[in-house]
């Protein structure tokens, strides 16, 4: 980006793209702790040090009903948790699987570059990018876009 004002020019550095969270490959991995005495809340713990770029994180959760048939398809969204901050994240409220005829909830966790645009979901079991209902993106927290440029955490 370059702003030129009379015969004076300013380079401003343009804020990398929003990477993945680590994944166990790039630092550590997520890690989830149960609450004692509490089924409906999670600790989440996260690295915000080791990928450029993390500027703010959101969670995505579904049940799994809504997870794709096949490799490549689309991953329905329930719902999310914006502005989730660092790490630790208390998720409270967790909703019970079990409202799911499937009894399963997944959920991830998502970097973005504090405006519109998200990183990595990661790759399913066929090493493909998972992709979200709205452009491959969540389409959750005002997210309309999704950038993979920034490789970390894939």
């Amino acid at each position: 980006m370059l702003i030129v004002f009379d015969e004076m020019s300013i380079e401003l550095a343009v804020p990398p793209t929003p990477p993945g969270v680590p994944d166990g490959a790039d630092g550590p991995a997520l890690l989830v702790r149960k609450f004692p005495n509490n089924d409906a809340a999670l600790r989440l713990s996260f690295s915000t040090d080791v990928c450029a770029g993390n500027t703010a994180h959101h969670l995505l959760y579904g049940f799994g009903t809504q997870l794709p048939t096949s490799p490549g398809q689309i991953f329905l969204v329930e719902d999310a948790a914006c502005g989730v901050g660092g790490s630790p994240f208390n998720w409270v409220g967790v909703p019970d699987p079990l409202i799911d005829s499937s009894g399963l909830l997944w959920f991830l966790m998502l970097t973005n570059d504090g405006m519109t645009t998200e990183g990595s979901w990661g790759t399913d079991s066929a090493g493909q990018e998972r992709v979200g209902p709205a452009a491959g993106s969540s389409g959750e927290c005002g997210i309309v876009d999704k950038d993979l440029s920034n490789s970390c955490g894939h």
